[in-house]
Order: C-alpha cells, then structure tokens, then sequence
C-alpha cells in the first residue's frame, strides 16, 4: 500500500497541529509541558489515523470501521501510540463515505481530540481535527467535516478548494477517463487531496494532488473480487506500462487544472505505479523511482517511493 501520495499532506498536517499545541508551551510550567507532549503525541496518532483512513478508502472504496482492522492494514500500533499518554482511541462511526475518529483522555488535565473525514460527492475528501476548549475527558464528535461539535475549536481541516471547479479542467477529467474506458478500464476514480502537494521539494506554487485510480472490477467491498476480470486487470498493467500515454494524460491535467502538483495512477487493492509532478512550467515529469528510500526528505522532487 503507498503512502506516499499522502506524505506531503501528512507533513503539512502534522506540522500545523504541532505547532498549534507546542506554541503555548512558552508560558506554560513544566507541568503543563509535560501534558502538551502528551497531547502532540494523541495529535500525531489522530494524523496518521485520518491519513491512513484516506490511504484506505482511495484503493478499497470504504473506510475502516474498527482499531483492530486498522492496525491490521496499516501497522500503525494506536495503542502503544497513545495508551501510555493517556488517551483511549476509537472509530465512532464509519460508513462509505465518512468516518469519524475519538481520542478521548484518560487522565486529568488533558484535552481531548476528534477528527472527522468524508469522501464528497465531487470526489474530494474533506478533513477536520478537533479539541475540546479546555482539559476533558469527554469530546463530542465533529458535526461535519466542516464543523466541530460543542465545547471543541478546530485544530486543522481540509475544505476542498476550486481545484477541479473549472470547466476545462471538469471536460479534461472526463476525457481521460472516457479514454480510459475506451481502452477497457472497467471503473476509473478520481480523487483530489487537498494541500497534497504540499512538499518542501515542490518547485511551483500549485498545492493539491490528484489520484486516478484504474479498476478491473465494476464491484465494490467485498463484491470486488467477484467482478474482477483478469483480461481488463492485464489491459490496465499494459496502459500503465505505456509511459508515454500516462504522461500525455497527466499533462492535460496538469494544464487545464491549475492547482495540481502531483497526478498518481493506481490499481485498486494494490500500489499506485506511477506519479508526475509538475515542473515549474507545467509540464508533467514522471518521478522515477527512489533509489533511497530510508529518508523521503532526501529525495527529488521528481522522485517517488512506490512501494
């Protein structure tokens, strides 16, 4: 499973929410400081959850309903994360298209945090991070991906921009993947991730990332595997081996959708195979892959890490 297409937002994210706890440590004593470093560290699992969350749903077309089955799929150990920080973590609510999380303290003088993701009719994915107003033991959930529940202020959140809002870019959209399908791509998703370009190795001003994702399947969940043909699955390989198409495609993108930095191609219930990034002047240039991978800071921009 690739993380990568979320690294950048991740690293965006966490920044923000650790700024926005660590910066109050100034006038704090050594007591409270120690309360923030615990909060950072229930801060930084609610980060990786809503992340991984995205992660998931983008290749499986749901999100994961409970902590077992996400530390199962994405080795993120929540419990040692945060259970000796003094927090307890769940997934209140999940369906198709939106989840919410809870990390709720369990000792005195801690806030308590939820985030909240949906997946958007516009295919876009919208994300908000909450904490209680002050020190609590009880947090209520996000109204919305938009809107904190009672008693709680936003940390961080994700509201799609006018990325896709644009008719040309809309028409180009939808002549890739009727391009797609013509070639005999059963399903194509398009996804955009807000501030997914966000990287420090970005050399334009453009901040979002766009997904497509190629299936060999009209199926969802667990129905995937029973619409599965392995003739249309070896007709996507073959197009994803055509770098000179998929570049061609991702230029097009990158042209009439003004804010996307980086276009991923993926196969469902699998890695995503290739990734462009933009260069200064627009184009589309194929990020090969990393030959080390040990510190994804270290890598050029037209870099990736696939698997």
């Amino acid at each position: 499973m690739n993380y990568n297409l979320f690294t950048s937002s991740a690293i965006a994210l966490s920044l923000f929410l650790n700024f926005s706890i660590a910066s109050q440590a100034q006038s704090s004593s050594k007591r409270n400081q120690i309360h923030l470093a615990r909060e950072i560290e229930a801060i930084s699992a609610l980060s990786s959850i809503l992340r991984y969350q995205q992660v998931y749903h983008y290749e499986k077309n749901r999100f994961i309903t409970t902590i077992r089955d996400l530390e199962i799929n994405s080795g993120i150990s929540v419990g040692q994360m945060i259970t000796l920080s003094g927090y307890n973590v769940k997934i209140e609510k999940a369906d198709r298209n939106q989840v919410i999380i809870i990390v709720k303290a369990t000792r005195e003088g801690l806030h308590s945090f939820a985030g909240f993701v949906k997946y958007n009719s516009d295919q876009q994915y919208k994300v908000i991070s909450c904490r209680t107003n002050s020190p609590s033991y009880y947090i209520s959930p996000p109204i919305d991906a938009e809107t904190c529940g009672n008693s709680s202020n936003p940390l961080y959140s994700y509201v799609p921009t006018q990325t896709l809002s644009s008719s040309t870019c809309k028409n180009t959209l939808n002549q890739v993947r009727n391009e797609m399908i013509q070639k005999g791509v059963k399903e194509v998703s398009i996804a955009t991730y807000i501030g997914g370009g966000y990287d420090p190795r970005n050399l334009t001003n453009r901040e979002d990332s766009l997904g497509l994702s190629l299936s060999a399947s009209t199926g969802e969940g667990n129905n995937y595997n029973a619409e599965f043909s392995i003739n249309t699955q070896n007709r996507i390989l073959n197009i994803l081996n055509s770098r000179g198409l998929i570049n061609y495609w991702a230029n097009m993108i990158m042209r009439d959708c003004s804010n996307i930095a980086v276009v991923t191609f993926c196969i469902p219930q699998a890695d995503c195979v290739a990734s462009f990034a933009a260069s200064p002047e627009g184009k589309a240039i194929y990020r090969k892959p990393a030959s080390n991978c040990d510190n994804y800071d270290r890598i050029s921009w037209y870099e990736e890490c696939y698997n």
